[in-house]
């Protein structure tokens, strides 16, 4: 690691004499650096010996702008767009019997909830757990990866409110199980990003053009949010808020405050956000809410008025 950080430590900024010959040679000094650490780090760890990238176009995209393959040397990714959890359940048997992975990291569970199929947070969760139920059974760890602040979702603003109930279903069950279990090297391991990448901003850059799936610079997260997982297993951490420990085996947990959003735009749902998105509590909501409820009574005074001066 010493080298890596020498290498980061170099001035390759415009106003220091390296030409851009020698940025470059740098930069490519830097990934090499960066391969043979994660090698020399990851290859030493039986957890490693096979790991598998299973899931949805997430998954698949990791593959492609996220590097998994680099990230993990010798993992294999078999992520498959539009896949949902119960895709995954359908394949899951087959894809333990024919990798036989000592690690799998999974990320479904968003088009469970989405599109002319979709079903609630609550049955999207049941699946979710099935599919780690077996990946466990199989002898293998799981790495599960939350629902993503994807910027069309959070927009449209009920769909964000799913993807946050369906994390806030996932959580706790992860801590009670390993609270249950009280495992020796941890099984199940959950890594929430919805929140991490708003609290880091969220910019354009982490997204590709389609606004859903993430650019190189977004997957850069998840990539170091799974090695410090991995790097920190024997710390019995099951629940990781980026790249810190959210939760350790044996914690109590406290469920959050959920992020609301105005429900508005293709897919919402006007009842959804009645519980979490509470007027008093979200100054946005709060707000868009007021403008709806005075534009109705407006309406309404407006008709009233009418139908008086057309009875005079």
């Amino acid at each position: 690691f010493f080298f890596q950080n020498f290498l980061h430590d170099l001035p390759i900024s415009t106003n220091q004499p390296i030409n851009m010959r020698t940025n470059r040679l740098l930069y490519f000094l830097d990934i090499f650096a960066i391969t043979i650490c994660n090698l020399i780090r990851l290859c030493s760890s039986e957890l490693l010996d096979s790991v598998l990238f299973v899931g949805d176009s997430d998954v698949y995209f990791w593959g492609r702008q996220g590097q998994s393959s680099q990230t993990i040397p010798g993992s294999l990714n078999v992520g498959v767009s539009g896949y949902t959890c119960q895709n995954v359940l359908n394949r899951i048997d087959g894809f333990l019997s024919d990798y036989q992975p000592t690690l799998v990291i999974l990320k479904c569970g968003t088009n469970d909830m989405w599109g002319l199929g979709q079903v609630s947070p609550e049955e999207a969760f049941e699946r979710f757990t099935k599919v780690t139920d077996k990946i466990i059974l199989s002898g293998a760890t799981t790495i599960a990866m939350s629902t993503k602040p994807e910027p069309p979702v959070l927009e449209a603003g009920h769909p964000a409110m799913r993807w946050q109930k369906w994390n806030s279903l996932v959580e706790p069950y992860v801590l009670n199980r390993a609270n249950e279990t009280q495992e020796e090297t941890v099984s199940l391991i959950y890594i929430e990003s919805f929140v991490s990448l708003l609290e880091l901003g969220n910019p354009p850059s982490f997204w590709s053009s389609d606004d859903i799936h993430m650019s190189a610079e977004g997957y850069s997260h998840w990539n170091a949010w799974v090695l410090t997982a991995i790097d920190e297993i024997d710390s019995r951490c099951v629940i990781w808020g980026g790249g810190s420990c959210s939760y350790f085996v044996n914690d109590t947990y406290v469920a959050s405050e959920p992020i609301c959003y105005p429900s508005s735009g293709q897919g919402s749902d006007p009842n959804a956000n009645e519980e979490q998105c509470d007027p008093a509590n979200n100054p946005d909501f709060a707000s868009a809410s007021s403008i709806a409820s005075k534009s109705f009574l407006f309406c309404v005074f407006m008709f009233i008025c009418i139908l008086l001066a057309s009875l005079s």
